[in-house]
Parts: structure tokens; sequence; C-alpha cells
């Protein structure tokens, strides 16, 4: 029957009261209403409770200590009521016909995973392309065999994702997901261990689609707001993030020998990108710490030369912090 699942949206929120009140506010502009909205405040005053409570009993408030976001989704796992959860961040927004879009793939894919397609905006300003137009465009065969070359084809079933491809970007960010609870469950939700961590992100797809298969729709139904707190903010961050969670990965998911080679393929070249992003930005501590993890042979003319520059003015600043100690 169609647009007869039970989908609920999980949304976090910390002390961002004037970003959830417009998260909310496209929630409650659905052209196919929902039925179940969770909000989460991840430790923040209590002040955001009569925001979510303005909107009715199919929006319920639920207050945690600060545990950050994959706590908070977790935590919006365990109180939603939907057999479907779909997750939103509050400074992100879902344009009118995202929950038809959700409950047409459901209808017409038997898969337990949907990624839906975005536009970035800033200062109320989309991107003329979209996410998958932006991947695409920086990593040249991201979508190859996927994409269909019929574009009034919404949605494309993929049985297998070659997870491979998700290394070094990906395009299916939490707000663009929707998941069925019993995947959830089977996955044990969001890693709480990554708390803090930039692009945390990347262990959660990993995870899911190295297990199942997925669907992805192709026209645009949400906005993702870019910000300088947010992982499009800061390149240095992110490309700290994105090592850190590979590294994890690698150590405690088990893979196959071709696909270890080529995650750490892609590793080394975020180490480089990563160095000379330290070196630019005057962080040389981290500078010297990545000069030191690559082999040898990989490190080249300039960057030993950024190394021995930023080895030097460590040791500068060294100097000067015990002269002010005395």
């Amino acid at each position: 029957m169609p647009h007869s699942a039970n989908i609920s949206v999980v949304v976090t929120s910390y002390k961002r009261d004037d970003l959830l009140a417009e998260c909310l506010a496209t929630l409650v502009a659905q052209d196919l209403p929902l039925q179940d909205v969770v909000v989460v405040d991840d430790g923040g005053p209590g002040s955001a409770k009569d925001i979510v409570a303005s909107h009715g009993p199919k929006f319920r408030y639920v207050w945690q200590p600060n545990g950050h976001v994959q706590a908070a989704r977790n935590t919006g796992i365990r109180e939603c009521k939907g057999e479907w959860i779909a997750f939103l961040d509050d400074d992100d927004l879902w344009m009118p016909w995202r929950h038809r879009q959700l409950q047409a793939a459901i209808d017409q894919t038997p898969t337990p995973i949907i990624a839906s397609n975005f536009v970035k905006f800033a200062n109320g300003v989309d991107r003329p392309e979209s996410i998958y137009d932006e991947i695409e465009l920086r990593n040249p065969g991201f979508f190859s065999g996927i994409r269909p070359t019929d574009f009034a084809q919404p949605f494309s079933l993929v049985e297998k994702f070659p997870v491979e491809r998700l290394m070094p970007v990906h395009p299916f960010w939490p707000s663009s997901l929707a998941i069925s609870r019993s995947a959830l469950q089977a996955l044990n939700g969001w890693d709480q261990g990554l708390r803090g961590v930039k692009c945390e992100d990347i262990d959660f797809v990993f995870r899911a689609l190295s297990r199942f298969p997925i669907t992805i729709a192709w026209q645009p139904s949400l906005r993702y707001r870019s910000h300088a707190n947010n992982d499009a903010g800061d390149s240095l961050a992110n490309l700290k993030g994105h090592l850190f969670v590979w590294t994890r990965l690698l150590n405690k998911e088990p893979m196959p020998a071709p696909l270890v080679a080529s995650i750490e393929t892609g590793m080394l070249k975020l180490r480089h990108e990563l160095l000379w992003e330290a070196y630019a930005r005057g962080d040389f501590a981290t500078c010297v710490d990545v000069f030191a993890s690559l082999p040898r042979i990989e490190r080249s003319v300039v960057e030993r030369a950024k190394y021995l520059f930023a080895e030097l003015s460590l040791m500068k600043r060294r100097r000067s912090h015990a002269r002010g100690k005395r």
C-alpha cells in the first residue's frame, strides 16, 4: 500500500534554538505530514523544549546530559516510534517533498537504507550543484555503474555499494539518511566512541554499506547548511577526522586485503593533504607528526623543507615558553 511506512525523524540539537526553530518549521511544512518527530537536546539549557512543544504532540522533546551527536542519535532511536528513522541535524532543512520521497523509496525499493541527494547553502543561498554532482566532479567515476542514464528514474537500488569509493569523500551524510530500525539494531547504532571527532559519520556509513544494500534518491530533498562549526567549515579538522576514523576502521573492521590496500592508498594521500594544510595554518605540531608518519620514500623535497621549518618553529616556541617560566 503506498505511503504505508511508519517514519520517525530524529533531530539532534545543542544550544542552537534559532536554527532548531527553522529546522522544525521545514518538518511542519512537509506536503505529506509527519507522524513522529523526536528532538534530542544534547545537554542544552532546556530552552528548546518550548520550541518543540509549539508544534503539537507529534513533536516530542527529549533532554539528555551532553554526550555529543552520536549519543543523541542513539537516544532518538530508542525514543522514536517508527520502524524507519530519518536523521536530521538542527542546522539542516528538509525540502517540502522529502517525507513523500522517503515513502516512495520505501514503497518501490526494498532496501533498509535510503540516501538522498541534497544541496549545500550558506547565508540563505543554495549552491547551484547538488552534492552528488559535486562529488562526481571531484571524484570522476564515483557513481559509475550506479547513476541511471535515464534521468527520469528517481531511485537506484545498489545491492553492494563499492565501499572503497567512500575514501576520501562520500555524499551519504547523516541528515540525508533514513534507515530501518532493524538495520540500526544490527549495526548497534552510531559509535559513541567517536565523540568530538569530525567526519564521524564515515564510520557509520562504512559499516552500513558493508552489510546492507542501499537505495539512492537522485532528487535533492535536503538543504545542508555550510558554516564554520560543521565539517564543511574546517578543512584541517576535517582531514584529521578522516584519518582518525579510517585508521580506527582498519583496526576494528574485518576487510579483504584489496580493500585494505585501497584504503591505505587513500590515507597516504590524505596525510600529504593534511601536512600541507597544517603547515599553511601554522599548526606545526600536526605538520611534524604527519611528516613522521609518512614513509621515507613518500617525503617530497618540499615536504622535507616544511618539516624542518615546522621543527625549528616549535623549538623556538618551546625555548620562549621556557624563558617565560623563569
